[in-house]
């Protein structure tokens, strides 16, 4: 992590390991799998979750 004073305000830059990569794209996956379920219509019908 490196921070830096802007001309107005702080800046943040991050760098991912290769184990903090896939961590971070399980997590994404996760997500997008509840954004699915909660756009599928009552009834169980539509978008059919990935297995586990």
């Amino acid at each position: 992590m490196t921070k830096a004073r802007g001309a107005s305000y702080p800046r943040t830059w991050t760098a991912l390991t290769r184990d903090g990569r896939r961590a971070l794209a399980g997590h994404i996956a996760e997500l997008r799998r509840i954004v699915d379920l909660a756009d599928a219509p009552p009834g169980g019908e539509g978008k059919t979750p990935p297995p586990d």
